[in-house]
């Protein structure tokens, strides 16, 4: 069964601070509570764990924090302007992936 997923340009402040947006489109995959928990499966590389909130962007979208570990995995395996593809495994664990152009 295909998992749902939501892609994700990598911008600047996302290589500085270790973090994703969930846009309009894809919310309804992540709970609606305030900064849950949630664990980050990083290209089956190894998991994290992280939080969410829906108070930081404005129209109440999620941010996925993942911290230090996340902005470094973003650095290493990432050029600015590259598209991260995040993969709904459950409301609790996202994927992420380097989005296959090809």
């Amino acid at each position: 069964m295909v998992k749902p997923y939501y892609d994700v340009k990598l911008g600047k402040t996302y290589h500085a601070q270790g973090f994703v947006n969930i846009g309009v489109s894809a919310s309804r995959y992540l709970p609606n509570e305030d900064r849950d928990e949630i664990t980050i499966d990083v290209a089956d590389f190894r998991k994290l764990k992280g939080h969410f909130d829906r108070t930081t962007n404005r129209n109440r979208t999620p941010r996925v924090f993942g911290g230090t570990q996340l902005r470094d995995w973003f650095n290493l395996n990432f050029q600015m302007g590259e598209y991260l593809r995040v993969i709904f495994a459950s409301p609790t664990e996202i994927r992420l992936e380097k989005r296959d152009d090809k």
